[in-house]
């Protein structure tokens, strides 16, 4: 599943293979700020540098992704959810959400 904000001119989408990865494509611009939220039950992520348990969710920040480049989360879970914010270098704040 992969999910684009239509608003987004540079094109970034979030891709989810639930039980296995979610992932933040920056699209065709630098993404700034981007934090990924992943919700779930029996939670477990592989990414000690960019993320952090908050509450029952597990927070990941990217202070700067390249155009062309990705964020890949390696995790487990159940009922899973995702979102992710982001800024690009005009400012404008885009969003993206996947379910499981």
């Amino acid at each position: 599943m992969a999910v684009v904000d239509p608003s987004d001119g540079g094109r970034a989408f979030l891709s989810a293979t639930w039980g296995e990865k979610v992932a933040f494509y920056a699209g065709s611009l630098d993404a700034y700020d981007l934090v990924l939220r992943v919700s779930g039950d029996g939670l477990r992520v592989n990414a000690p540098e960019y993320c952090r348990v908050d509450v029952r969710d597990v927070l990941c920040t990217v202070p700067q992704l390249p155009a062309g480049k990705n964020f890949v989360l390696p995790m487990r879970g159940s009922r899973l959810s995702a979102v992710a914010t982001y800024k690009r270098s005009s400012g404008s704040l885009h969003r993206a959400q996947a379910r499981q």
